[in-house]
């Protein structure tokens, strides 16, 4: 097929983007302050988007993107200025 390339690069285009935009909104959250909401968007991001990990997992581990979730929204950010 000529175009395979293309449309695997396609779907993981995809995939990343709506990774990213859960991602964006969980670290949102977080962000203002919201720990709670933070953490029901990890879970739920990490219960739904891992539908994803067979199409991709040469480039993608979804454990270790819920374990990284988890560490950030559990745990309290420290902002250091310069």
């Amino acid at each position: 097929m000529p175009t395979r390339p293309q449309t695997v690069s396609w779907r993981l285009l995809l995939c990343h983007a709506e990774y990213c935009r859960l991602s964006v909104e969980i670290l949102i959250e977080k962000a203002l302050g919201h720990n709670t909401e933070a953490i029901e968007l990890s879970k739920q991001f990490c219960g739904t988007f891992g539908r994803h990990e067979i199409e991709m997992e040469r480039y993608y581990d979804h454990s270790l993107a819920c374990r990284v979730l988890e560490h950030i929204t559990r745990n309290s950010l420290k902002i250091i200025l310069n």
